[in-house]
């Protein structure tokens, strides 16, 4: 119970501390390429929406055997120039997410140990730092990897640990 207090604590605090804004204050939508550790390769849509200062991402996993979606939501502690010349930055940041991940019968991951589990409800916390480009006002081009730690709600089991790693475009307007 203590770990899940704090993971609900580190949440709360990832979005009520104050950022150092780099990236533009408009609308940002984007797709990028994402990489699980845990869940392989998938799509991923990106969205910032104004006056919200979280970064929004919407992934799935598929497979032939299992299907995954998650919803992270990340806010940059810091956003800050790397190569101002070239509107280079780097960000560092926390979030938390939620993911739902469903398996056929007969296919289950070496991480799920229950041979009767066909469904996943994860929840947690993850710290995403990355680099992001500029080359116009419109257009960003970032890549990053968020680290995460969290715990399955459905069945109840701790912990749920990952690694994305995300390379995506984001059009600004």
């Amino acid at each position: 119970m203590k770990k899940v207090l704090i993971c609900v604590l580190l949440l709360f605090l990832t979005f009520t501390v104050e950022t150092f804004a780099d990236h533009p204050g408009g609308t940002g939508i984007g797709l990028d390429l994402r990489y699980s550790v845990t869940g392989g390769w998938g799509p991923a849509l990106s969205l910032k929406l104004p006056p919200v200062p979280v970064y929004w991402g919407v992934g799935l996993g598929i497979d032939k055997n299992w299907f995954g979606l998650n919803v992270s939501g990340d806010y940059y502690f810091i956003d800050k120039p790397l190569v101002p010349q070239i509107n280079l930055g780097w960000y560092l940041g926390g979030g938390g997410y939620i993911g739902l991940w469903i398996w056929k019968d007969s296919y289950h991951p070496s991480w799920a140990k229950d041979d009767t589990l066909d469904m996943a409800l994860t929840l947690g916390a993850r710290i995403p730092i990355g680099l992001s480009w500029q080359p116009q006002d419109f257009l960003e081009v970032f890549v990053d990897v968020a680290p995460s730690l969290g715990l399955w709600i459905i069945p109840l089991r701790f912990p749920d640990w990952d690694i994305n790693f995300d390379l995506g475009v984001r059009f600004w307007i």
